[in-house]
Formats: C-alpha cells, sequence, structure tokens
C-alpha cells in the first residue's frame, strides 16, 4: 500500500474542510441526521427533494467521476417519495437512490459501487410523459449486502442478512439469510 505523502496538517485541514462542508452544505437538505455521519468526497454526493433520513453512523463514500445521488421526487399526486437509511450502513461510490414512493434501507447494510435503487419506472410504457408511472415500495432488510452494479427495482423486498451478486436485478421478493 502506497504511504500518504501529504504533511499531517494538510491532512487535518483536508479533514476539517469536508466537515464544514458536510455540515454547512449536506446536512440541511436531509429531513434528519443520526449522530457519527461521515462523507468522503462530499462535493460528489448529490442530495434533492424532501422526506430523506438518516441513522446514526451512516458513511457515504464517492469518487471523482463517479457521482452519487439520493434524491426524492414529486409522486404525481402532491406528495413526495420518501427515504429512510437505516444506522451503521455503508454506501460507496456511483450509488443513485431515487425514490417517488418509499425506499427503505435497513440497518447495517453494505452498498457497493454503481448500484441503482429505484421504486418507480419513471414514465408510462405508452405515455411518456406521464411521470413517474407505476411504482411500488423498496425494502432492504439489516444487514443485507448488495454487490457491484446491481439494479434493485421497484417493489423489491431483500430479506435480512442476504447476499446479492455483483450485477443482479432484482425485481421481487428475496428472502432472508440466501445468496441470490
Amino acid at each position: 500500500m502506497r504511504r500518504d505523502n501529504k504533511p499531517y496538517t494538510i491532512r487535518l485541514l483536508i479533514n476539517f474542510c469536508r466537515r464544514v462542508y458536510t455540515k454547512w452544505r449536506l446536512v440541511p437538505q436531509f429531513d434528519s441526521v443520526g449522530s457519527g455521519l461521515e462523507i468522503i468526497g462530499p462535493q460528489r454526493l448529490e442530495v434533492y427533494g424532501p422526506n430523506i433520513r438518516l441513522g446514526d453512523n451512516v458513511h457515504m463514500q464517492t469518487s471523482s467521476g463517479n457521482m452519487s445521488r439520493i434524491c426524492t421526487w414529486s409522486d404525481g399526486e402532491g406528495g413526495f417519495g420518501r427515504i429512510d437509511i437505516g444506522s451503521h450502513t455503508l454506501l460507496t461510490p456511483g450509488l443513485q437512490v431515487v425514490s417517488a414512493k418509499h425506499i427503505e434501507i435497513g440497518d447495517n447494510v453494505m452498498i457497493a459501487s454503481r448500484v441503482y435503487i429505484s421504486d418507480a419506472d419513471w414514465h408510462d410504457i405508452y405515455n411518456r410523459l406521464e411521470t413517474p408511472g407505476p411504482r411500488a415500495a423498496v425494502r432492504i432488510g439489516d444487514n443485507a449486502w448488495i454487490g457491484y452494479g446491481s439494479i434493485i427495482c421497484k417493489g423489491a423486498q431483500i430479506g435480512e442478512n442476504s447476499v446479492i451478486g455483483a450485477g443482479s436485478v432484482v425485481t421481487g421478493a428475496i428472502p432472508a439469510n440466501v445468496v441470490a
């Protein structure tokens, strides 16, 4: 492993700037944030819309060229989607969580890079102007692990302690304690 050759004071300055940006720019965009939030590369995280809640000790990582996005959109009926992210959850670069209904991510969940989670089709098959289209809530149970590049579609239910392999497309119910 390569050694970080930055002087210690420079690393302290970088960490201070990251914490200030997170506190003043990102935290106000969430409805509630638990203690211990840590965002690596906060300038590469896009948060949009109301009804987004984070539990305690949520860790988010981003990387250059790999923007992460957590967004809620209008449900087409005057309300907005909702995103609940549980405590002790790890979210990695390129994650996109987009909701027009409700997405619930449990406690102790690990989500790998480039995962897309959505609870809507975002338009109808024939009428592309009718948004957000068909939608159904998504639930990811406690201690789940979502592999690299997976797509979690509307209506997906992933049970506790389950592992979703890299590149998977989940459209239905995955029981607890399985590898899919």
